[in-house]
């Protein structure tokens, strides 16, 4: 298989196709307060990664940050936070003013993501420490947690599920 799934955790753990996209069985409803989570990131060599919110119906073996094979934007479906350091809403980048992903000893990294489900804003934290820069307009229906990596061995590990800010 492409993945393999434990609990929280998923890996890429094949280098065909070249793209994984997991999403979190988590459907991110309008609360009250913003909801917030928190992702660890094991990343294998270089590989490429981000981690946000998508549309429940996103290409499961492609990029996010890519059109689709038969060319269909990914834009309205996808918003992200890519380890090279920006934000993207699918192929367009929509602010490359964000640090890349830092890097811990054993190239680990925890990203937090902090979405106002009401307002349709997406913020993000790496290591505990919120960085600049929002992802806004993000709508749409059936939206779930995502991470998305290429190459192999990769590995996801859900810390903190989505729950509202305290």
């Amino acid at each position: 298989t492409l993945s393999q799934v434990r609990g929280r955790r998923v890996s890429k753990v094949k280098g065909e196709p070249e793209f994984a996209v997991a999403l979190l069985s988590h459907p991110l409803h309008p609360a009250i307060r913003p909801l917030e989570w928190e992702v660890t990131v094991e990343r294998k060599g270089r590989a490429w990664c981000g981690v946000g919110v998508a549309s429940h119906n996103v290409p499961l073996n492609e990029s996010l940050r890519q059109c689709s094979t038969d060319s269909s934007s990914k834009q309205g479906k996808a918003w992200f936070y890519h380890d090279r350091g920006f934000l993207c809403q699918g192929e367009r980048f929509v602010c490359d003013k964000v640090p890349a992903y830092e890097w811990l000893e054993g190239e680990t990294c925890r990203i937090g993501v902090v979405f106002d489900v009401c307002a349709g804003q997406v913020r993000f934290k790496c290591n505990g420490k919120a960085i600049e820069g929002v992802l806004e307009d993000v709508r749409g229906q059936d939206l779930l947690p995502v991470v998305y990596c290429n190459g192999e061995g990769t590995k996801f590990t859900c810390t903190e599920v989505p729950h509202q800010q305290r």
